[in-house]
């Protein structure tokens, strides 16, 4: 019987436990939306480097 709940137990997927303080989940949800603003802001940094680079480098061509 033991070995079924186990078994049972690791089939069911897990699921986040929200259950802290209201000020926990506050904490976590600003946390991740500013490690994604700052991943974003990283990423349209680099696509600008790309875009003026290739730029750069078309002009150079044309000249």
């Amino acid at each position: 019987m033991k070995k079924e709940e186990k078994k049972m137990h690791k089939e069911q997927p897990r699921e986040l436990e929200t259950k802290g303080s209201p000020l926990l989940e506050r904490y976590i949800q600003r946390s991740l939306s500013d490690k994604m603003q700052q991943v974003d802001e990283q990423m349209i940094a680099e696509a600008i480097k790309t875009l003026l680079y290739e730029d750069k480098n078309q002009s150079k061509h044309l000249n």
